[in-house]
């Protein structure tokens, strides 16, 4: 993966950073929250402090671009 995709975030426990990718090129919004009804992917990082915390992050699709037809 290259680092243009490579996402930062901050320990949820410590503050220490860590990166994570996208799980692929579909699933590109993270959230350390869960959105409810919405379909996404959970994945657990390790931070990079000295006590290695797990922190989840959720990935979830960008919302779809609709066309309005006319008539």
């Amino acid at each position: 993966m290259s680092e243009e995709n490579k996402k930062k975030f901050s320990c949820s426990k410590c503050g220490e950073s860590f990166g994570a990718y996208p799980p692929d090129d579909i699933y590109k919004i993270a959230s350390v929250d869960k959105r409810e009804g919405e379909k996404g992917i959970e994945r657990s990082y390790m931070c990079s402090g000295d006590s290695k915390h797990k922190n989840t992050i959720y990935w979830y699709k960008p919302a779809r671009p609709f066309a309005i037809s006319k008539k």
